[in-house]
């Protein structure tokens, strides 16, 4: 077991460094077999925003995300089983975040065959300006 959990967090580390560098691309715009844009992929999803407050966490509201991550910096509620948590996202108008995070209205979309993110703020004024948004977003995915 604790094989599997170090081969993950190397995973996690590895997207982690790769988002932050940028991958040559080819006279057609593609990028180099074997780099990080192998293991993408586009989907069409509802993006809504939460905050770390009672009001959007409940009894949840620790200021710590479903992996352990401080809840106060940028990130992303998904649903596991569609969205592997250490996914990298892009995500139009919020940027690049990882998934670290889980809620019942991703859960329940998921059960739906729908993806739905919950993009995090470290304020509730800042999650209710996101709003809802239709977006088309690009998961990083873990390579095999």
């Amino acid at each position: 077991m604790e094989a599997y959990h170090t081969s993950r967090v190397c995973q996690a580390v590895f997207l982690l460094l790769s988002a932050c560098v940028s991958r040559p691309a080819l006279a057609n715009g593609a990028t180099p077999a074997g780099t990080q844009a192998d293991f993408s992929r586009q989907v069409s999803t509802l993006v809504t925003a939460y905050c770390p407050c009672a009001k959007c966490c409940g009894k949840y509201a620790d200021g710590k995300t479903a992996t352990g991550t401080d809840a106060y910096t940028r990130g992303a509620a998904v649903a596991p089983k569609l969205i592997s948590y250490g996914s990298v996202l892009d995500i139009p108008d919020y940027g690049r975040c990882v998934a670290d995070d889980t809620g019942g209205a991703m859960r329940n979309a998921a059960k739906r065959g729908e993806y739905h993110i919950d993009v995090r703020f470290p304020t509730h004024k800042e999650a209710l300006a996101w709003g809802r948004k239709r977006l088309t977003v690009t998961i990083w995915s873990s390579p095999p």
